[in-house]
């Protein structure tokens, strides 16, 4: 059960701030495509850190399970990485959660940001009470839009997403914790 009395929203970066990149699901693919991504995160004023293991490649992986798992509890442990930006989803995270320890995270909260199967390792920081983010992922920095949206939730800036309204809409306000993440992935993890 997740810890509704005390959730923990990592600091906002500022510029100088190291962010890791590490591949805990399936392989990059395109070095290329990592690099532009590291390129444009320098841009904003961040040091990148690439996990050891990042370009690793074992069937359709992005490395062993415990290659991907070393390489995100080294960055999890290193108290000078301040956001971990997954490379991309695919398939592996949910076998990765028996190895790694997250408490780290309690004492020195970062910023964790992916999407689709790293939906598992969001929900294993939404069980430790630390805030995540669903969002873009370096191999696949091409939504503008989206790519913007993951600046300003890192560097504390407001977000808004303007959406056409609907006849079916009811005027309010809501206060609350927005969980998101993969359905079926969500689905799967019931029983952990």
């Amino acid at each position: 059960m997740a810890n509704h009395h005390r959730f923990v929203q990592p600091a906002p970066l500022t510029a100088g701030d190291v962010v890791g990149i590490c591949a805990p699901a399936g392989r990059v693919g395109s070095e290329a495509a990592l690099r532009q991504a590291a390129l444009r995160l320098e841009a904003w004023g961040l040091r990148v850190r690439l996990g050891s293991n990042v370009l690793a490649v074992h069937h359709q992986m992005a490395g062993t399970d415990k290659q991907r798992a070393a390489d995100l509890q080294e960055l999890l442990s290193a108290p000078d990485v301040r956001a971990i930006l997954f490379a991309r989803g695919g398939y592996g995270c949910a076998r990765l959660l028996p190895a790694v320890d997250f408490s780290p995270l309690a004492k020195c909260p970062k910023w964790l940001a992916g999407y689709s199967d790293t939906t598992a390792l969001h929900m294993a920081l939404y069980r430790l009470g630390v805030a995540s983010l669903h969002a873009a992922m370096p191999a696949k920095f091409a939504d503008e839009q989206s790519v913007a949206s993951l600046r300003s939730a890192l560097f504390g800036e407001d977000i808004s997403l303007p959406f056409a309204g609907s006849a079916l809409n009811v005027q309010g306000e809501a206060t609350g914790r927005l969980v998101g993440g993969n359905l079926s992935v969500s689905y799967s993890l019931q029983a952990t």
